[in-house]
Formats: structure tokens, sequence, C-alpha cells
């Protein structure tokens, strides 16, 4: 079993107790934030048969890394909404492997339900996560607590002995979160979620999103994970995450998509026909106002996507556009020390510093290889800042290569602001 996970998240305790109690080995890769390079080379080299990953570190390890995963007879992702696209990745590659879907909040002891991945999982909308494990319920509440029928979107609630006692030195929390159970004739408690989920005809649950999600734009009410949910379901996207802006321009939705074939040439015509798509299921007020394309979403530490980034992120100016073949060695320079304090706080650094030597990890390198892409307009292999990993180097390499390349208007900018992470358009 692959133990790749801080010891102080709780999805570490999936990846040591399990195998230990059965018996089995667990490969400990050492590091305290392991990379993606030094993942796949654990992998390569001790070739193990089961893992345990948050769904962000899972979907990058596909994106990435797809070919070293041919060892795993058993694999499992949760923290985060599976994409149904990436699990079609993995499978459709590696179709020998057992693939699960986990559903669980920390208060319920790492996981409460789970769901195995099945081909027919993988055509339609989105994964489901499953039905509760042993020793607990999964039950779909309305607001007074009264029991959802089938079909009938109402929140999680999951009881059992795996729920925490409350929240420390948080006693009015723990009131509000930890209930009596709600059925009739049952002691014990019930943890209320705050996720919404339904119940299929088959039992299993479809997870649909935060009941604290929901927004308010020009008297409407919308659900922002709805609008995610649909969009998730696109067949040209891999990955989607959506938040409320309230910037200078007001409330609007702004979607962040990684599409499913990497950043399309032409990507104005690229988003609408995504956005004419979604106006079938889709109502006009519930159409993000915008929509930016990326690599990669943004995680957080414990491999989460980092919304509040997003939201950050959803302010900044749109950059100007700015042929890299215009830039001389000395102002890419500036950009790509502009682009590493972005993504490690590090501050200036001098023209031999490597970006290792900054404070970056490999999995950090990819955030930066994305920013630099979208800020210059410049596509390039990540391969090319492993092999030239000091900043000055790596200026002059990017000045040869775009002095032969042709860069589409519109597409990149010199200024190295938080905007780099992605390369965007407004949604037609």
């Amino acid at each position: 079993m692959l133990h790749s996970s801080t010891i102080a998240a709780d999805g570490c305790a999936v990846e040591i107790w399990p195998a230990l109690l059965t018996g089995s080995t667990v490969l400990i890769v050492p590091g305290p934030k392991p990379s993606l390079d030094l993942l796949a080379a654990a992998i390569r080299r001790h070739r193990p048969t089961a893992a345990a990953f948050y769904t962000g570190i899972f979907h990058l390890l596909i994106e990435h890394r797809l070919e070293d995963l041919g060892s795993f007879r058993r694999m499992a992702a949760g923290g985060d909404v599976m994409s149904a696209a990436q699990a079609r990745r993995l499978l459709d590659r590696w179709p020998e492997i057992r693939l699960f879907n986990l559903y669980g909040p920390s208060e319920a002891t790492v996981y409460a339900a789970m769901h195995q991945v099945q081909r027919e999982d993988l055509t339609g909308g989105a994964i489901p996560i499953g039905r509760a494990e042993a020793h607990g319920a999964c039950l779909v509440l309305a607001d007074d607590l009264a029991p959802c029928p089938e079909g009938v979107a109402g929140q999680l609630a999951i009881t059992g002995l795996g729920l925490a006692d409350g929240y420390l030195d948080q006693p009015e929390q723990t009131a509000a979160q930890f209930i009596a159970d709600p059925r009739p004739g049952q002691a014990g408690r019930a943890y209320l979620t705050g996720d919404l989920v339904r119940m299929r005809p088959d039992g299993a649950l479809d997870f649909l999103g935060r009941t604290d999600r929901q927004v308010k734009i020009g008297g409407r009410r919308i659900e922002l994970d709805e609008v995610e949910h649909v969009m998730r379901q696109h067949p040209a996207l891999a990955d989607v995450a959506v938040v409320l802006a309230e910037g200078s321009a007001g409330k609007r939705i702004v979607a962040f998509a990684k599409p499913a074939a990497g950043l399309p040439s032409d990507e104005r015509a690229f988003l609408r026909g995504v956005i004419a798509d979604l106006r079938r299921d889709l109502p006009e007020g519930m159409l993000p106002r915008q929509t930016r394309l990326m690599t990669d979403l943004p995680l957080t530490t414990n491999g989460k996507i980092d919304r509040k980034a997003l939201v950050a992120l959803a302010d900044q100016p749109q950059p100007q556009a700015v042929a890299i073949a215009a830039l001389a060695p000395e102002s890419l320079l500036a950009v790509i020390t502009g682009v590493w304090d972005q993504v490690l706080h590090c501050g200036p650094v001098a023209p031999d510093t490597t970006f290792f030597e900054a404070g970056g990890t490999s999995l950090q390198l990819l955030d930066a290889h994305a920013a630099l892409q979208a800020c210059l307009g410049l596509d390039f292999d990540v391969t090319l800042m492993f092999e030239t990993p000091r900043a000055g180097d790596l200026a002059r390499r990017l000045a040869d290569l775009g002095a032969n390349t042709q860069i589409s208007p519109g597409r990149g900018s010199p200024a190295p602001a938080r905007a780099p992470l992605v390369r965007w358009r407004s949604s037609p």
C-alpha cells in the first residue's frame, strides 16, 4: 500500500492501518510533501498494488504520470469530486485496476461511503459516492430532518461508530452539527455534513454540492454546485470549479475549466461550443459570466481544489497581449522570477538560482509551468523546466524558443500577476 499523504491529514489512516491490519506492506514515500516526480519514481521502483490518493493528486497523476500506474490493482480517491474524464483515462489504459470513489468528512473518521467505479459511471453524469460503509448509515434529510424519498435532494447526515465526539472547545458548533439520530427508535447521534446528495434507485448516493454554496444574483437564488455539476458532465471538460466573484464588476459566476484534451488552439471557439451546450441544461441566469481555461486547477496542501485562490484570481485583470519574441532574455527573467514568487512566495531570486533552491517542489513546478505558458502565450513541454532549472538559463532557452515560434494574438502577457496561472477568455 502506497503511503504518500502527510501524517497530519486524516487520509493517511486509509494508507496505513488497513494494510498493516491485513499483513500487507506499507510503502512510505519519503519527504513531508512528496512531489509528483518522487511519487512516480517510488511507484516505478517498488510497484505498489494499492493506493488511496486525495482527488487532486489522483487527477495530476493521471494527467502527467499515467504510464507509471500499471502496477496498481486497487486505487481509491477522495476529498473532492472525482472527474469522470480522468477516471475513464485511467481505466482505458489500465482496465485491470479496481477504482473506488471515497466520500467522508474528518468528523466521520476519514470516509463514510464508497463506490466502486463502473464503466457505466463514466458515460453520463457525476460518479456516485456510493453507499455507507460498515458501522454506520448515510441519511438523506429534508430541512425538517425528515427522510427524503429516492431521487430528491437533501442534506447528507452520517451515523455510526465512526463519528467524532465533537469540535474541541467549540460547544455551539458541536451542538449544531452533531444532533440526535432523527430516525424513530434509533439511539445515538448523527452528523450533519452540509453536503447535498440524492439517492439513486440502486441505493447509491449522488453528490450534488454544498448546502452553503447558494448565492443570490439579480434576485435569483443560484446553487453554484449545480452549475459545477452540469459543467463537469460536459465531455470536453476534464475538471471544473465554479466560484462567485464580487469585485468591481459586481457579483458574477466565474467558472475555471480544465479541457479534457488540453488547452485548445482556438479558445474562443472552444468556449462558444461549451456554452452553447450548457444552454440546453442551464437557464441563462445560471450560465457563467466568464469561463477561464486552465492546464490544472490549483490545489491546497491537502490536494483539494483551492477555491479561495480561484476567487482571488477571478478579479485579476486580463493580461494584455505581447509577442514573446519581443522580450529580451533579461525581460523574460523578470517574468520568470515573478511567476516563481507567485507560486513559492520566495521573493526576488538570483539568475543562477534553481526553482528547487528557491523552495519549489516538482508539483509546484507544474503550477509554475502553467503560469509561464499562460503569461507568455507560448506552449512548451514541462520537461524544459526540469532540464533548465536555473532562472537565467531558462530565460535564454525561452527567448530562443519564442524567437522561432508564432504566437497567436491576444495570448500572453509579460506582467507577472497571479492571472498567469490561467489562459482565459470571457465567455462569448
